[in-house]
């Protein structure tokens, strides 16, 4: 029964808030209490779940899942090929991500895994993994895979008419994914979307990433000062309630910040957040560096600038990060002919 109201409640108040920790501790209890090979595997995921922006130990966690996972069904082997692909991903291990994913991929078969595998969480999991995969190859810089699974995310978060997945999917599929491709009509499109689906369906723990969506779209079509304004707002409540992926949100902000020339903000945000860009997601850390050097050298620290392009660059080679690589190429040639 914990495990059905995790789902909604999720969805309702978000990943970190006080009731969900406790229900998720709940169910873990009782399942570990009551035994059973079925609920292990469950209970893990929910531990995996609770520990966002923690990317090392969500990893053990993974680990532990995949371990139980060997033994036991089909389902078991699902959720761990999920886990472990998101976990990997969320590192920047963008091969070893897509190969955990291709592996759900293969054992997935809606009609005999779809019920049973989504009572476990608060999204339609075969849909996550198109989206985890679109995120790889954006990163990866291979545009056109990186398309196909973002089409197949998004309309199959449509078909689904689950709700959470789908605003799941319309930030992290339509707009993050969006912002990083520096598609200012297609960014413009998911984040009036998502803001939508929060006041239709009543799910207020999207809007501020509607929010920062829509205003670093407005800085992007020119509307600086109103769009500053409201990614600013956006930003500052993900910021406040801990949400996951802040490292990431704040690439989008990041972002937003460069174009409008408001070196400050950014960069105090960035500072604002140091411990989840040290210890949580890692797949767009080259990108944080990259934007970070291009804030400094607004603001006049030119040592620092580069410091951070040259360290972007290290960074995007070692994930075989291709779009960061040749976005930071691209940066120091401009700046050379600058100078």
């Amino acid at each position: 029964m914990r495990l059905g109201i995790l789902g909604p409640l999720i969805a309702a108040r978000g990943y970190g808030a006080r009731e969900v920790e406790r229900q998720i501790a709940h169910a873990v209890e009782l399942s570990t209490r009551i035994g059973g090979g079925e609920r292990i595997v469950p209970a893990l995921f929910l531990n995996w779940i609770a520990r966002f922006n923690e990317t090392d130990v969500r990893f053990e966690v993974a680990r532990q899942i995949a371990q139980v996972a060997a033994h036991g069904s089909t389902l078991d082997r699902l959720i761990a090929h999920r886990c472990m692909g998101t976990t990997l991903l969320f590192r920047g291990e963008f091969a070893a991500a897509i190969a955990e994913f291709e592996q759900f991929q293969k054992l997935f078969d809606p009609e005999l895994h779809n019920e049973a595998l989504n009572r476990v969480g608060a999204t339609v999991h075969a849909v996550i993994v198109k989206v985890g995969l679109a995120e790889a190859w954006t990163v990866l810089g291979d545009a056109e895979r990186a398309g196909i699974w973002r089409k197949a995310a998004l309309n199959e978060a449509d078909a689904s008419g689950h709700y959470q997945t789908i605003c799941h999917t319309t930030a992290f599929a339509g707009g993050l994914l969006a912002a990083l491709m520096e598609d200012a009509d297609n960014l413009a499109f998911h984040a009036t979307r998502l803001r939508d689906l929060t006041l239709q369906h009543d799910l207020p723990y999207w809007r501020p990433h509607a929010d920062l969506l829509a205003g670093v779209a407005d800085i992007r079509r020119g509307i600086v000062e109103k769009g500053f304004r409201l990614a600013l707002h956006g930003m500052e409540r993900m910021i406040a309630g801990r949400l996951p992926s802040l490292s990431a949100w704040c690439v989008v902000f990041a972002g937003g910040c460069v174009r409008a020339r408001r070196p400050q903000e950014g960069l105090a945000t960035l500072a604002g957040i140091a411990e989840e860009i040290e210890t949580g997601e890692r797949w767009t850390a080259g990108e944080v560096h990259r934007l970070r050097g291009l804030l400094r050298l607004q603001s006049g620290d030119s040592t620092g600038g580069l410091e951070d392009l040259a360290e972007a660059q290290r960074i995007a080679a070692q994930q075989g990060a291709a779009l960061i690589e040749r976005r930071v190429t691209a940066d120091r040639e401009r700046l050379a002919k600058a100078s």
